[in-house]
């Protein structure tokens, strides 16, 4: 982040906080009133802890853009605190390397489909990569390459792993599209639909931000970059959640 924050960008951290935060509770809400099929059994959520997954996510991505408000109420940049809140502002895509695999690895449990460990392991070392170029475009401007050899790298594995998991929600979604006709489970469908389109309409963007922003082509500058993760991060976690 840039070391004095614009007033958009300190909106864009309140925005996205007050919208996490109200998912995280709404989210903890029916997890908690959840009581399954037979509306019978209390704590159904909590003895079937995957079906929270959604919860977490939005709870991380909210408490690292708490974080970014403290930040901005503070007036200082992260980068002089300390180590010890990596991902809280200091390196761009750090907390990504916990909520991304969350989200790939809920989006295929709920389809029932396999490789939910694996892909999500690929969609963390993706992740790893992008935080490493965004640690060589802070350093030496003699160093960039590095930022785009990693970028390439990501973007690599990145195609990969987004045609191997389309591929299986397709299939995963097929089938239970079949089996909700049959069962008259029509509106679970519709949400899982909108799930998976949102998942896979944010796939694309988030990498698209990285290639326009100051550490890719410059096309826009830091300030919009990281409204553009806001919205993007409102859309991945409060939407799909």
């Amino acid at each position: 982040l840039e070391s004095e924050t614009s007033d958009l960008v300190a909106a864009s951290h309140w925005v996205a906080f007050v919208v996490l935060l109200g998912t995280t509770c709404y989210l903890a809400r029916e997890s908690w009133t959840n009581r399954g099929p037979s509306k019978q059994s209390r704590f159904y959520a909590g003895y079937q802890e995957e079906q929270n997954i959604a919860l977490f996510v939005n709870f991380f991505a909210m408490v690292s853009y708490y974080g970014k408000v403290v930040s901005d109420t503070l007036g200082h940049n992260f980068t002089n605190v300390g180590p010890f809140i990596l991902g809280f502002g200091n390196y761009r895509y750090a907390d990504y390397m916990l909520t991304c695999p969350l989200l790939v690895y809920d989006l295929l449990y709920q389809l029932r489909a396999p490789y939910r460990v694996s892909l999500s392991a690929v969609i963390f070392a993706i992740l790893l990569s992008g935080v490493i170029a965004e640690i060589y475009t802070m350093g030496d401007p003699r160093l960039r390459d590095g930022a785009y050899a990693w970028y390439a790298f990501g973007m690599f594995w990145f195609v990969a792993a987004y045609v191997a998991v389309m591929t299986i929600v397709a299939k995963q979604y097929a089938r239970l599209a079949e089996l909700a006709k049959d069962t008259g489970a029509l509106h679970s469908l519709s949400t899982l639909k909108f799930a998976v389109f949102t998942f896979s309409m944010l796939w694309v963007l988030f990498p698209l931000v990285w290639a326009i922003c100051p550490r890719g082509l410059n096309w826009i500058d830091d300030s919009a970059t990281e409204v553009a993760h806001c919205l993007c991060d409102i859309i991945a976690k409060s939407c799909y959640g």
